[in-house]
C-alpha cells in the first residue's frame, strides 16, 4: 500500500508543477501607445482634417478627425507583436435636415473612452462643460478649454465589472446650467 501513497503524492505534486508551470508562462496581450514619430507618420499618410488627440491609460492613442461627410477616430497602438496597428471607426455626419446638435462615438468597453463631436456652433461656443453619465452610474465630467475645438476625445472611468453604455450627454454654460441634453 506504501508504494501506491508514494505514486498517488508524485502524480499530484507534477500534475500541480504542471499547472503552475504553464500558469506562470501566459503571456498577456499588452498594447502601448505608438511614438510621437508613429502618430506624426500615420497622419501625415492619412491625410486627414485631426480635431483632437488623446493617449488612453498609456495603452493606446485616439485621433479624432472630420471631413464634410463624415467623422470618425482612429485607436492608434503597438500590439503584443511590436507592430503599428490603426483601427478606423467612422459615422455619418448629421445632414442639414437633422437636429442632432451633437454627434457621440466611443469605446465602452475595456478602456472606456467617448467622442463628442459639435454638429451646432452656437452650442460649442456656449458650452463649457460636458458631462457623459453611463449605464453603470460612472460620469465623465470634462471641462473645455477657452479655445474650442468642434470635438473631443473623453476618457471615462474603467468599470471591470461590465461594459457601460452612454445614457445622456449633458452639456453646462459657464453658470453651471444644462443648455442641451441628448
Amino acid at each position: 500500500m506504501q508504494i501506491n501513497k508514494d505514486i498517488y503524492v508524485k502524480l499530484i505534486l507534477f500534475v500541480s508543477c504542471l499547472i503552475l508551470c504553464t500558469s506562470c508562462n501566459k503571456q498577456s496581450i499588452k498594447t502601448h501607445i505608438p511614438t510621437q514619430e508613429q502618430i506624426h507618420q500615420f497622419k501625415m499618410q492619412n491625410n486627414r482634417v485631426i480635431i483632437d488627440e488623446k493617449d488612453i491609460n498609456n495603452l493606446f492613442t485616439v485621433i479624432l478627425y472630420e471631413n464634410n461627410k463624415q467623422f470618425g477616430y482612429y485607436v492608434l497602438y503597438i500590439n503584443s507583436k511590436g507592430e503599428f496597428t490603426s483601427d478606423e471607426y467612422f459615422s455619418l455626419k448629421g445632414d442639414n435636415k437633422s437636429n442632432e446638435k451633437i454627434s457621440i462615438a466611443g469605446q465602452s468597453s475595456s478602456e472606456p473612452f467617448a467622442v463628442i463631436l459639435f454638429n451646432d456652433k452656437d452650442l460649442l461656443s456656449n458650452t463649457s462643460t460636458i458631462i457623459i453619465r453611463s449605464s453603470n452610474g460612472t460620469n465623465g465630467i470634462f471641462q473645455m478649454e477657452e479655445r474650442k475645438r468642434s470635438g473631443y476625445i473623453i476618457p471615462l472611468e474603467k468599470n471591470d465589472r461590465n461594459k457601460s453604455e452612454i445614457v445622456k450627454v449633458e452639456l453646462l454654460n459657464k453658470r453651471g446650467e444644462i443648455i442641451y441634453s441628448q
